[in-house]
């Protein structure tokens, strides 16, 4: 059976880190995908802390997500494009020390983002380069718009280049769209969650709150092998109302994608 992984950041914060990430191995994970930033530091640790506790807990880390927030900065002649591609840079340099072999990042954020261009694909080239270097892949993951990824994909040919499926991206973004089939030749991980579609949003709800077909979908992913499959579903509303505690969240969380994986 393919590794079954969660993102560290699922909720239940008035747990220690440590607290979760024991939790995630009781409740049968294999895996956690860490955030590699320094957002999350109060309540998750940064990125190595994380990767210690992860060691401690017998979870193997094979995938870390770079923080989103300056994204479009990839396209554009500025000091946040320069600040973005320097942190990335840092990211790729540390996950290749750990050994980790995936950093998902995005190509494109937001409803108007600035359109593909020579700059973006000569910075992605020499990150790629980097990536080659650290033996990490660079994974863009499927976001409101493809075509900024496709162009990436024409013009960068290297292995070290792949690509993170986002269940729940697709769902309520590209509805009429098929990125899994489309770029499943650099599928290397995944984000799992689900969500009602493109009237509610990406809920980051667990398998089996939305209106995705698991049954169907999971056994697409798993024609590609060892690629893992990890949650980044989260703590929900609907899960309150079942007054599930931290250990019966992730128990179900991990039934929701393992019932359709074996």
């Amino acid at each position: 059976m393919n590794s079954i992984g969660q993102f560290v950041v699922f909720g239940y914060c008035l747990h220690s880190p440590e607290e979760r990430m024991r939790a995630l191995k009781d409740a049968g994970f294999d895996e956690v995908m860490l955030w590699w930033g320094e957002e999350h530091r109060d309540t998750h640790g940064g990125p190595r802390e994380q990767w210690e506790m992860a060691q401690r807990n017998g979870l193997s880390v094979r995938t870390v997500h770079y923080p989103f927030a300056l994204t479009n900065a990839l396209w554009l002649d500025n000091q946040d494009g320069r600040d973005y591609m320097k942190g990335l840079s840092a990211g790729l340099a540390l996950a290749g020390e750990l050994g980790i072999a995936h950093m998902v990042i995005h190509s494109n954020k937001g409803k108007q983002p600035p359109k593909p261009n020579a700059l973006g694909l000569k910075r992605m080239q020499h990150l790629v380069e980097a990536a080659e270097r650290q033996r990490v892949v660079v994974a863009l993951e499927n976001t409101r718009f493809l075509h900024h990824q496709q162009y990436l994909y024409d013009n960068i040919p290297s292995p070290y280049l792949g690509f993170c499926f986002d269940s729940g991206h697709a769902n309520c973004f590209t509805p009429g769209e098929d990125p899994l089939d489309r770029f499943s030749d650099r599928l290397v991980t995944t984000h799992i969650s689900d969500n009602i579609g493109p009237s509610g949003g990406d809920l980051h709800l667990r398998p089996g709150l939305g209106s995705i077909d698991f049954s169907r979908l999971i056994p697409r992913i798993l024609k590609k092998p060892g690629v893992s499959l990890i949650l980044e579903s989260a703590y929900s509303q609907r899960d309150a109302d079942l007054g599930l505690d931290l250990a019966a969240y992730l128990r179900a969380s991990h039934a929701g994608i393992t019932q359709h994986s074996t």
